[in-house]
């Protein structure tokens, strides 16, 4: 894993695109944060 990112790339792995949000739209409170992460993260 790298230790060192510029923030161009953390911004484009980490931030949800407009497919996502159709998944997200199913959750509520402290899930859909959990559900963002884990999705991102795989």
């Amino acid at each position: 894993m790298r230790r060192e990112w510029e923030p161009e790339e953390l911004i484009a792995c980490w931030t949800l695109v407009e497919g996502d949000a159709a998944l997200v739209g199913n959750t509520s409170g402290p899930t859909r944060l959990g559900f963002c992460l884990l999705w991102k993260f795989l």
